[in-house]
């Protein structure tokens, strides 16, 4: 399916495709909203609009966000229980907002580049934080760059990096929250977090572990664990502790 449009392109019905979809605003300012809970795609969907159009795209079934470039804000959410997959590069001008009621998933090709907003990923999204309810998990090879802008990334159980990286300075530049998990490193020798200001990290069973550290470049810490596990940072340059709770 390919939908091309010089408008606004909505839905007030049901769309359900079998193979990939793209769908694409041509006209400036032009968005994407695509929020039926009767939704159902079964394959790839490409969202892509100009100017400050932004994309919407919502249901309660499992889905899988292909190659992107919004040139607003994105929301991408799958409810109804789901995991949302991502398999190709998001560019967006605005925010990068991802939502999944179970698990949110990227392969290698699965990136997010945000040029002027912030990326914000929750996986666990209905909160039933029973330590079963969703995980993010980044491919080695996925980045998240956040440009000048803010990460926020928040999970029920275990966030595992690829690389999270961002220029900004301030007292919260990144944000990992796990309420039933930890934060875990998807390789053994790469870097996994760069960022001009502070690591903000609330977790339950860890950060990193003994045979397998989380490679930082960052600024300052503060770190609150309150279950188990360990803290295992290596840190490639110089680090202040601003706080460790463990």
């Amino acid at each position: 399916l390919s939908v091309n449009s010089t408008g606004a392109i909505t839905d007030t019905g049901k769309i359900t495709v079998a193979g990939t979809s793209r769908f694409t605003t041509t006209g400036s300012n032009q968005a994407i909203t695509l929020d039926s809970t009767l939704n159902s795609f079964n394959s790839t969907v490409s969202l892509n609009t100009l100017g400050t159009g932004n994309a919407t795209l919502t249901g309660n079934s499992e889905f899988t966000l292909g190659a992107s470039k919004i040139d607003g804000n994105l929301l991408a959410s799958a409810g109804g229980n789901n995991s949302l997959n991502v398999s190709g590069t998001l560019e967006t001008q605005g925010n990068a907002t991802l939502q999944a009621d179970n698990n949110i998933i990227f392969t290698a090709d699965g990136n997010i580049t945000a040029t002027s907003g912030n990326i914000i990923l929750t996986a666990d999204n209905d909160s039933d934080n029973n330590g079963s309810g969703g995980s993010i998990i980044m491919d080695p090879e996925t980045t998240f760059n956040a440009g000048t802008n803010t990460l926020t990334l928040s999970a029920d159980e275990d966030i595992t990096l690829g690389l999270i990286t961002t220029s900004n300075s301030s007292t919260s530049s990144i944000t990992l929250t796990s309420t039933n998990g930890g934060v875990r490193d998807g390789d053994t020798n790469s870097e996994d977090i760069k960022t001009s200001g502070r690591l903000v990290a609330d977790l339950a069973t860890g950060f990193g572990t003994t045979d397998n550290a989380i490679e930082t470049n960052l600024v300052s810490v503060d770190i609150d664990n309150s279950t188990s596990g360990d803290i295992n940072i290596f840190e490639i340059d110089q680090i202040d502790i601003f706080k460790i709770n463990h």
